[in-house]
């Protein structure tokens, strides 16, 4: 074995030992994640590990722990507490809204009713001034 041929076996080594760390932590992190709760995201994967997009969709085994976690967490709701009083808090508010806004409409169409009641009775006591003239 020549020189070239060992400094290229010592880098592909060294390349494979530094895979297989960055696997190892990818796998670690996704598997905290769902035994915290935690929603597992690629955004949130890059954050804690450091590693690129493109190593959780091009490793096949982070993929494939990814696509596996991604399967246990599907239809549980990761909102936050703060989150989900805000939501009911603001739900409630868009009822109490919509109750005024009703409130609002059905008095609007009363004062056209009377509007066009009172158009009427200027228009035949007009017409009746007329007749008296």
């Amino acid at each position: 074995m020549g020189k070239d041929e060992k400094i290229f076996s010592q880098m592909v080594e060294a390349n494979r030992v530094r895979n297989a760390e960055k696997e190892k932590l990818a796998v670690t992190t996704i598997k905290k994640m769902v035994t915290e709760n935690t929603e597992v995201t690629i955004a949130g994967l890059i954050k804690q590990t450091g590693l690129s997009r493109s190593f959780f969709y091009n490793n096949e085994t982070v993929h494939e722990e990814l696509m596996r976690a991604k399967k246990l967490q599907r239809g549980k709701d990761f909102n936050s507490p703060k989150r989900r009083v805000m939501d009911k808090a603001m739900t409630g508010r868009l009822r109490i809204l919509e109750e005024q806004l009703a409130k609002r409409n059905d008095e609007c169409a009363r004062l056209r009713e009377e509007n066009a009641k009172m158009k009427d009775i200027i228009s035949a006591s007009n017409f009746q001034a007329y007749q008296n003239l």
